[in-house]
């Protein structure tokens, strides 16, 4: 409906040798409607074992509290990484986290793609993350050579050295000194 009643629709077209737009109204019976909708949301399912695993967010969610994302998960025991240990309660993307689960459980995580994302490292160890796509350690952009070659590692019962940085998991990574690295999929 338009203001001048709900039995008239209107369309703005836009003539190919004129940049003017023009409004013209029509009544419902000869018009016709269209709604371009782009569903931007995405799922990922991620199994984990039960005990300690280390964490993060594949998708950009609206509701990032670890009590709600994993119901298995042990109050009290999701921690960031940074020149020690530092409880927490909600997840943020690019930081990767140690949570334990009192049973193994798969996690569907439902929001939006994360296809870049900007990491900031500190000298020695990290605890970060990927993004939305699987992404190899020779894709990320590290413009200050401050990643040490061979240090990213997974846990999965045990440290496990890795190329691969795939959605959902969190890794430890060397830095040889401050600064960012950069991730970019499609």
């Amino acid at each position: 409906s338009t203001e001048y009643g709900s039995n008239d629709a209107w369309h703005r077209g836009l003539e190919s040798n004129d940049s003017t737009i023009y409004r013209r109204d029509h009544g419902k019976d000869s018009g016709f409607s269209v709604r371009c909708v782009r569903d931007v949301t995405d799922t990922i399912l991620v199994s984990y074992s039960s005990g300690w695993n280390i964490v993060w967010l594949p998708l950009d969610m609206e509701d990032a509290s670890y009590s709600i994302l994993f119901p298995e998960s042990i109050e009290g025991t999701l921690y960031s990484f940074q020149d020690g240990y530092i409880q927490e309660n909600e997840l943020i993307n690019g930081t990767g986290y140690w949570l334990r689960l009192l049973n193994s459980s798969s996690v569907t995580f439902t929001g939006e793609e994360i296809n870049t994302l900007t990491i900031s490292l500190s000298p020695e160890w990290n605890l970060i993350t990927g993004f939305t796509q699987e992404i190899s350690i020779g894709s990320i952009y590290d413009p200050q050579d401050i990643i040490v070659p061979g240090t990213l590692y997974g846990f999965d019962e045990s440290y496990v050295q890795v190329s691969t940085l795939a959605p959902g998991r969190g890794y430890w990574l060397r830095s040889s000194g401050n600064g960012e690295i950069f991730l970019s999929g499609n």
